[in-house]
């Protein structure tokens, strides 16, 4: 997804008696004002597959780096197929951009047995309103089953080091999913907390569209085939869930007005200590007993 602000709706004139009518007008002033300063997401739209964001709006509310409007989405992503109570991954913290100056995500990602989809990570140069939030930034979201989100996305900026190994991980503590994020190198820890929505754990495998795993994730305004650094993520916990060997490897991108420029995806048995890849049309993955690899 992207952050930025969502336009005031449009007010209606009412037919009603003058008193109440401007007392209905200045409610709808203090709507808009309020409505102006909240964080959203501008232009959200849920793709048949993975989910994605929409084009920025015309706001945002950290300082930005105009860029061109990004039209395309880019996932690079893998699929744990076994039920977990805990989803950590250590990811390298690459800091490189497209010719426009964007930068990935990368993201860990959650699904409940009830159809709510947890997502954190770190970004890099990230969209924002009309252009994007430079350096590192602390991301999560909440989904609901229906593919609204139902929490309001972070992206706070935070200290790392381009290079550093950070830890992200997607837990159960009660009746809540903690969301983290900590770079032990410079002492950032960041988390954020929503309800678990009366569950007990991750559930492997695609869920409406949704997923447990770990993904590159990355917008751009021009179609993009290739040119990913290599980033890793090595896994905490284990890599396909709890008694599960099998993952799903997949590359897709889109435009965020619908048109799929491509959307593969392959079932992967480990039944080796080996090393899987998997590419198409420049983008490329490969996965390991202990490890995923985006990026050539």
């Amino acid at each position: 997804m992207i952050i930025g602000l969502r336009p005031p709706p449009t007010p209606v004139t009412p037919r009603w008696p003058r008193a109440l009518g401007v007392a209905l007008v200045l409610l709808v002033a203090t709507v808009v004002v309020l409505w102006a300063i909240l964080p959203s997401i501008d232009g959200w739209l849920h793709s048949s597959d993975r989910g994605s964001g929409g084009g920025g709006g015309p706001g945002c509310l950290f300082p930005t780096v105009a860029a061109p409007r990004v039209s395309f989405d880019e996932q690079l992503f893998m699929v744990e197929s076994g039920n977990s109570s805990t989803v950590t991954f250590d990811v390298r913290a690459v800091a490189q951009t497209d010719a426009d100056g964007y930068g990935p995500g990368y993201l860990v990602n959650g699904v409940t047995t009830a159809g709510y989809w947890y997502q954190v990570g770190i970004t890099y140069d990230w969209p924002c309103g009309s252009g994007y939030i430079a350096g590192f930034q602390f991301f999560s979201e909440v989904w609901g089953p229906g593919g609204n989100p139902v929490s309001s996305p972070t992206a706070n900026p935070i200290l790392v080091g381009g290079g550093d190994s950070v830890n992200l991980s997607l837990r159960f503590s009660g009746p809540s999913v903690v969301m983290s994020a900590s770079d032990p190198a410079t002492g950032m820890n960041q988390s954020s907390t929503y309800s678990a929505e009366n569950s007990t754990g991750f559930a492997g495998g695609l869920t409406s569209g949704w997923f447990t795993g770990a993904m590159t994730e990355w917008y751009h305004s021009q179609p993009y085939y290739g040119g990913e650094q290599p980033v890793n993520y090595t896994a905490i916990t284990p890599i396909a869930g709890t008694g599960a060997d099998v993952v799903t490897l997949g590359l897709d991108e889109f435009a965020l007005s619908g048109s799929v420029l491509f959307d593969q995806t392959t079932p992967v048995e480990m039944t080796c200590p080996c090393y899987y890849p998997f590419s198409y049309d420049g983008a490329s993955v490969e996965v390991g007993p202990t490890s995923f690899l985006t990026g050539a």
